[in-house]
């Protein structure tokens, strides 16, 4: 038998809105004598309890798991490339450099630019830094600081 949101999910359209997701929780469970059906107050309790307990897990997890974090790194790893490549290439690199240098102080400017850096974030040694490279060591550089 299908999984019980996957049932919940009638129309198939790859969600659920939060009535549909109460309506399966209800329905999933078991209506013997043994067992309370909860309330929708008790529902929201769980799902309260649910969140504080995911974004503290996150939380602990470090900011490389953060959507937020990759999101942004996104847009600057996405601003430092010169072409619609995957990756930076090393004049990429340097050129954005200039632009860090203006941005941020000069710790920060020389830990997460120049060539050396260049060759840190490059984990692979391929001579071009992906995003994922580049999410890494941006945020190595990120927890000294």
């Amino acid at each position: 038998s299908p999984p019980t949101m996957l049932k919940a999910d009638s129309i198939s359209k790859g969600r659920l809105d939060f009535m549909d997701f109460c309506k399966a929780r209800l329905d999933s469970f078991d209506q013997g004598a043994t067992q309370v059906v909860p309330c929708v107050q008790q529902l929201l309790q769980v799902a309260d309890r649910d969140l504080t307990t995911t974004m503290a897990e996150r939380f602990r997890m470090g900011p490389f798991y953060s959507w937020e974090v990759r999101k942004e790194l996104k847009e600057v790893f996405n601003c430092w490339k010169s072409t619609s490549d995957a990756a930076l290439s090393p004049s990429d690199w340097l050129m954005a450099s200039k632009v860090v240098e203006t941005e941020c102080d000069a710790y920060l400017s020389e830990k997460w630019t120049g060539e050396h850096a260049f060759h840190l974030a490059d984990a692979n040694k391929d001579g071009l830094v992906q995003f994922e490279e580049f999410v890494s060591f941006s945020l190595s550089v990120f927890e000294v600081v």
